[in-house]
């Protein structure tokens, strides 16, 4: 008359790109500019889950159940980049010469809770749940310049770096009625989901 179900997950990732291109632009024939690029990356990535479900069959009247589950996850990367950059044209020579530092880590949680109830028979049903659910984010990205040519990265390119915070929270209320005689599957009702 009583289940319970546990589903814990985690994961673990490491990843690493190196993307190198070259080209030439050329107008009525003539080579306008040139260049070359190299980036590289290195990220590595974690995630956890856990989920807990709960469910009771009354011994009172057949058909009657309660339901509860409850779940969260976690998150979090981090990664590096380096991007060097030559643009060549006929009057100009520009070089870029970057690194990247990216962090993010997230959380979450969600509760929902469901009640079904028979109504003068097995064959139609009544069904109240409520849920609730929660998310935070947060990410940085920090990228800073070689301007003196050293090997050192040390001077903060603000109008490329920024940080976020996000949260978002939302609620469901639903009430459904359910029909099912083994042929026909009908439900109706009414969701109010503010967020």
């Amino acid at each position: 008359m009583n289940t319970l179900v546990v589903q814990p997950s985690i994961s673990f990732s490491h990843n690493e790109n190196i993307r190198q291109s070259e080209y030439d632009y050329y107008t009525n024939g003539d080579s306008t500019s040139w260049g070359n690029s190299h980036n590289n990356s290195v990220s590595d990535n974690t995630n956890a889950r856990l989920n807990l479900i709960y469910s009771h069959k009354s011994r009172a009247k057949r058909g009657r159940t309660f339901t509860v589950n409850l779940g969260g996850n976690m998150s979090g990367s981090l990664s590096t980049g380096h991007n060097l950059s030559n643009k060549f044209t006929r009057t100009e020579t520009q070089i870029i010469d970057q690194e990247t530092l990216n962090t993010s880590d997230s959380y979450g949680f969600n509760f929902r809770g469901s009640f079904v109830e028979p109504l003068w028979n097995m064959k139609n049903f009544m069904e109240l749940s409520g849920s609730f659910n929660y998310s935070e984010r947060t990410s940085e990205k920090s990228q800073y310049d070689d301007t003196d040519a050293d090997g050192i990265y040390d001077v903060l390119d603000t109008e490329y770096s920024n940080n976020y915070l996000n949260r978002s929270m939302s609620e469901v209320l639903e009430a459904k009625y359910r029909y099912n005689d083994g042929v026909v599957n009908m439900t109706a009702g009414f969701r109010l989901q503010p967020s």
